[in-house]
């Protein structure tokens, strides 16, 4: 409302006129001298904003009489008497006197009492605020040398904000299960991204329905303020300066829709941003919702060249999978390459992405940003980037099951004569810490394995390209080379892998056509190849060439392979004549072809049937158990989370 400095008897205001832009001024047949003061809140900074959810938001429980945007920059003025307009103007900002946030502007308005409406507009005429549905009271304007010394027709605008976003500030709405319950600030913003901290033109209201699971124990809406925390299901959220909306996460797997919905005009719910938890649109008769799910894993699929992302919560005890919404990586252009891990300490999870030249990090203990973008406030994850040499072109991207946090990009190196080149990383925090790089003395393909030995012997890397039966080596402690073995006599070795930290002993998988055997042979690199121990593969999917046919697994310590619709593995932290290998999962729905990438999720697997569908299978601590569910995703490219 407008609250002029003394007021008389008035007359009820008629219908409200309709929000529009500045209208210039309308004839003035009575007219006295106006002082308008004008209180722009001050801006808050909103490009490149962390935001944390680690504790419940607090708010001031002072409250601010009113929002007038810091984009203001003009007011128009509506006078009603008995329900049709007697005068309108517009004020421009730039004409009156700055005192930094305050502005006072002088005009004149038709003496008398009646109804002062007014709208506040940005310098492009888009909306900002009202008091439209705020009920103003009557003011008294008095001629020229007639009002009270003491107030002189001095004037405050006292308006609402308009949301015209609403945003749940998480990053995503998947969640994993924690020790602690946190906290998803809701944040409404202005059409220019101002965060309106007063009262809304525009009330919110939400509330939360349980899908499965824990429900309204996994997610529940309330508000805080001067009076502590409250739940704000169904409630009417006037004022944000008074009443902070936020989403409560607690510690139990489960689903939920949340709902909302704006009273007078309606609000975009996450409209335009992939960063944040997404709504549909919505209004009163069908509001907006997302859906928020908290679960044991996220599972994170990813298109080759997009920098979106859909996301998908594991709830182990459930059991389900839920589909949640597709996020934005910020900093990203055209990822190809993907894998999931946990950092060198072994406390944050992160992702690492090849995008063009650059390696990024995505993840860690950073938190999200708010930044806008295209006009539109958006939510996202923070990248660091490494970037790659010119001369190298990104081939394959690989963790290492032996040291924890560190990864290889395999590259085709232009100074190398074109051949093969790992680059190896040591990720911690967020942040990819270049290690080395290993030639190799032919070109790296997509087949290309890298296997560390991770024991207190000779420190060597195996490496093998995947088109022979050989296998080759280099001395981590000098950078030597070994001389190239022959794993078969003659035949193909598809892939390789280390046994896990602390232990000596190489994996590999391949064709024997001497013994006219697919097998999984290993060996000790201190002793030497020709120690090699091999188990025959059966031979339904025994024929399966997929250089991620093979994984290790941290948790279990099971060297496992993909054979048609089974696991089959064994104990791989004993010494190479003692392997063995059995069915360790025999369920599967048809043949599967390879597993998916992710160090961060021991004791977790997804195996891709390399049509449509990756199922996930979750080591109990005797035996693997599943199935967990399947995502059905046309590529590869499935990275679980824990």
């Amino acid at each position: 409302m407008l609250i002029a400095g003394c007021s008389g008897g008035g007359h009820s205001a008629g219908s409200l006129p309709s929000g529009g832009g500045g209208s210039g001024t309308s004839s003035l047949t009575n007219g006295a001298k106006v002082t308008l003061s004008i209180t722009l809140a001050q801006k808050q900074a909103l490009n490149g904003r962390r935001i944390s959810n680690k504790v419940r938001p607090t708010a001031s429980g002072k409250r601010v009489p009113s929002f007038v945007s810091p984009s203001t920059a003009s007011v128009a003025l509506s006078a009603v008497y008995n329900g049709a307009s007697v005068f309108t103007t517009s004020i421009y900002l730039n004409q009156c006197t700055n005192l930094y946030v305050i502005y006072e502007c002088t005009t004149n308005l038709p003496v008398g009492t009646y109804t002062l409406y007014s709208n506040l507009y940005d310098s492009n005429n888009v909306w900002l605020g009202t008091n439209l549905y705020s009920n103003p009271t009557p003011q008294t304007i008095y001629a020229n040398g007639a009002a009270p010394t003491v107030y002189s027709n001095y004037l405050y605008v006292d308006d609402a904000g308009i949301a015209k976003y609403v945003f749940v500030a998480a990053p995503a709405n998947c969640l994993t299960v924690n020790s602690g319950t946190s906290a998803a600030p809701i944040y409404l913003f202005d059409a220019d991204g101002n965060e309106i901290i007063g009262p809304l033109a525009n009330p919110l209201v939400g509330y939360t329905t349980a899908v499965n699971g824990a429900g309204l124990g996994s997610f529940d809406l309330y508000t805080a303020s001067s009076y502590g925390t409250a739940s704000a299901d169904h409630q009417v959220i006037y004022d944000t300066s008074v009443y902070q909306p936020f989403v409560n996460v607690g510690t139990s797997e489960g689903s939920v829709f949340l709902y909302g919905f704006t009273y007078n005009m309606t609000a975009l719910f996450g409209e335009g941003s992939n960063g944040a938890a997404a709504f549909q649109a919505g209004s009163v008769s069908s509001p907006a919702y997302t859906q928020l799910t908290e679960g044991t894993y996220n599972a994170i699929a990813f298109t080759p060249g997009s920098s979106s992302a859909l996301l998908y919560e594991v709830q182990e005890t459930v059991p389900a999978i839920e589909q949640c919404n597709y996020v934005t990586f910020f900093g990203l252009s055209g990822p190809t390459l993907f894998a999931s891990m946990y950092d060198s300490d072994g406390t944050s999870k992160e992702i690492v992405v090849v995008d063009g030249q650059n390696v990024d990090i995505i993840g860690g203990n950073s938190n999200p940003v708010f930044s806008m973008s295209s006009g539109v406030p958006q939510l996202y994850l923070p990248v660091t980037t490494y970037a790659l040499g010119s001369n190298e072109t990104p081939i394959n991207l690989f963790t290492s099951p032996d040291v924890q946090g560190r990864f290889f990009v395999i590259t085709n190196n232009a100074s190398n004569g074109g051949n093969g080149q790992a680059d190896q990383f040591l990720a911690t925090n967020a942040y990819a810490a270049y290690s080395g790089s290993y030639h190799f003395s032919f070109p790296a393909t997509t087949t290309t394995r890298i296997a560390g030995e991770g024991g207190s012997g000779q420190y060597a890397l195996y490496y093998s390209d995947g088109s022979d039966n050989l296998l080759y080596g280099v001395d981590r402690t000098n950078g030597n080379a070994y001389p190239n073995i022959s794993a078969f006599t003659s035949g193909t070795v598809y892939t390789i892998s280390p046994s896990g930290a602390g232990f000596n002993y190489i994996f590999f998988r391949g064709y024997n056509s001497s013994a006219a055997h697919y097998q999984l042979c290993t060996f000790d690199p201190t002793v030497g190849i020709y120690s090699a121990h091999c188990n025959t593969v059966g031979s339904t999917g025994a024929g399966d060439s997929n250089p991620v046919s093979i994984r290790y697994d941290t948790l279990s310590q099971d060297m496992m392979i993909v054979v048609g619709p089974t696991i089959q593995g064994g104990f791989a932290d004993i010494a190479p004549a003692s392997f063995s290998f059995s069915a360790l999962y025999s369920s599967f729905p048809t043949s599967y072809a390879r597993f998916v990438p992710g160090e961060a999720t021991p004791g977790f697997v997804g195996v891709y049937d390399g049509t449509s569908t990756t199922t996930f299978l979750q080591w109990n601590g005797s035996a693997w158990t599943g199935n967990y569910g399947s995502v059905a995703w046309g590529n590869p490219w499935v990275v679980p989370i824990k």
